[in-house]
């Protein structure tokens, strides 16, 4: 019974503590795990030493004793953690070949389709020049497909007995190469756009797999009958691209164009949060209840109420930079973000379960910096003596931040002259979106030099927290007055 299990290793089950392994059994042993053995044989003592491996499967290395490898049923823990490389290459091709069982699942699928787009990419590189002497139409498009997917039959066996589901992903991998190999490179969201994929998922993978890149904004050029098409949008009415209008869930082209479409899904956001606030408000000073703002709104009838933050008194004007807090944290269940939208009755009923009160950006951080209050003179005066780890690296954060203000700002914020007295409000607002790689969460734990360059190659900027929220918001100022005289009374 144990002579079986030791047998395995190419030893009698009496040489198995009594000699050691030979080099060429340690290969072998090795090349049977799908494993390439990277120690040398001098650091190999006995079975239960770990040595060097590196997988033949995914290049990955790592330390295993030989005991812990022959348990595991797969011995690289990347190719566990990633079921799409469990299987050797070789043998999928092998699969493919012969084409022996038409039954593939879905992990060995996804080896096989990146076996396909290498054989796709190959021979479109190939045929370069037959394949692009003619303009892209929609009768050459079916051709190059058909004169791929031949070459592919006939290379691989496999293919002539997969599901249609699956030759139909075939083709749109052939359609979607050939976009990425023309001369004048799309966009990513065209590609999935022209191709019909649901999502860009497809092609990120494929254009990632193969190292294409691809620019941020495409040539637009149009590709079929329907993207020649223009459309007037029912808002705005424009007469636009069909690029320029989103499709709904079953696949047709909405009447409102994405600029007018963005609008609009913003102001409405802004009133849901706007009578959100009203709510809140009442809440506090008369203890109204949510049914009766619902019917309130639900007749048309306007408020004669004041809103503003409850601890600094800053006002609607403002709204972008108010914010919701939950005064007893463990009844929070959501945030604004996703709460937003949600319907109307959803968002007051939560805020009021919540108990949330209405504060602006500043004030709402200011309340949660319970590391800066309790270590606030050590933080002004860079010294840190907390003595938990978390917080040590929360006040040299602080630190740093404080003594970047110093160097960068004149002390205030720079728009509506906040002091950095009030350290936890000020925030990294980058002036050149386009530019933007770091955000003060990815800034804060690297050298203060290294900061320092960061900030002048991307053109940051100190702001406070109400400053940069309502900065960032493109609409309400536009529109607030329209918004403030459907809801409020200014009798």
């Amino acid at each position: 019974m144990f002579k079986n299990s030791y047998t395995e290793y190419g030893l009698e089950m009496k040489d198995v503590f009594t000699a050691r392994l030979t080099e060429k059994d340690l290969h072998d042993f090795a090349k049977k795990y799908k494993l390439i053995l990277l120690s040398s044989y001098d650091d190999y003592i006995n079975v239960d030493n770990p040595l060097s491996w590196k997988c033949r499967v995914c290049d990955f290395e790592f330390e295993q004793t030989i005991s812990n490898i022959k348990k595991a049923k797969i011995p690289c823990g990347q190719c566990r953690k990633n079921p799409d490389i469990r299987f050797n290459y070789e043998e999928i091709k092998e699969q493919l070949k012969t084409g022996l069982s038409d039954v593939v699942s879905n992990n060995k699928w996804n080896i096989m389709k990146k076996i396909l787009w290498e054989d796709i990419n190959q021979f479109i590189l190939t045929n370069r020049k037959t394949i692009f002497e003619n303009k892209l139409n929609n009768d050459s498009i079916p051709y190059v497909i058909q004169k791929v997917f031949s070459f592919l039959n006939d290379k691989w066996e496999l293919i002539r007995s997969i599901s249609n589901e699956r030759k139909e992903t075939i083709k749109r991998s052939i359609y979607t190469i050939f976009l990425l190999r023309k001369e004048d490179l799309l966009a990513q969201f065209e590609i999935f756009t022209i191709v019909r994929y649901s999502s860009s998922k497809p092609v990120k993978e494929i254009r990632d797999f193969l190292g294409i890149p691809l620019p941020k904004h495409g040539v637009r050029e149009c590709f079929d009958d329907e993207s020649e098409q223009l459309r007037e949008c029912r808002i705005c009415g424009e007469v636009k691209s069909y690029f320029k209008f989103r499709k709904d869930k079953e696949g047709y082209l909405r009447w409102d164009c994405k600029e007018c479409e963005n609008k609009n899904r913003a102001l409405l956001r802004h009133e849901k949060k706007f009578i959100a606030a009203i709510f809140i408000t009442l809440k506090k000073n008369c203890g109204t209840i949510p049914a009766y703002i619902l019917d309130y709104v639900k007749q048309g009838l306007k408020f004669n109420v004041d809103i503003k933050c409850f601890d600094c008194g800053l006002g609607v004007d403002r709204l972008p930079s108010h914010q919701f807090d939950h005064v007893q944290p463990h009844l929070k269940t959501i945030n604004w973000r996703n709460l937003r939208d949600k319907s109307l009755e959803e968002i007051i009923f939560t805020l009021d379960r919540e108990e949330c009160e209405l504060v602006c950006a500043n004030c709402h951080q200011l309340r949660e910096a319970y590391v800066f209050k309790q270590y606030k003179e050590d933080i002004f005066t860079n010294n840190n003596s907390a003595p938990i780890d978390v917080d040590r690296r929360a006040v040299d954060n602080y630190i740093k931040k404080y003594i970047l203000l110093k160097e960068f700002t004149n002390g205030t914020c720079p728009h509506c002259g906040e002091s950095i007295v009030l350290l936890p409000i000020f925030q990294t607002h980058h002036t050149n979106p386009t530019i933007k790689k770091y955000s003060w969460v990815n800034l804060r734990f690297k050298e203060i030099d290294e900061i320092r360059k960061i900030i002048v190659k991307e053109k940051i900027e100190w702001l406070c927290c109400n400053c940069h929220e309502f900065m960032k918001d493109k609409y309400f100022s536009k529109y607030k007055a329209k918004i403030f005289k459907k809801y409020l009374s200014f009798d």
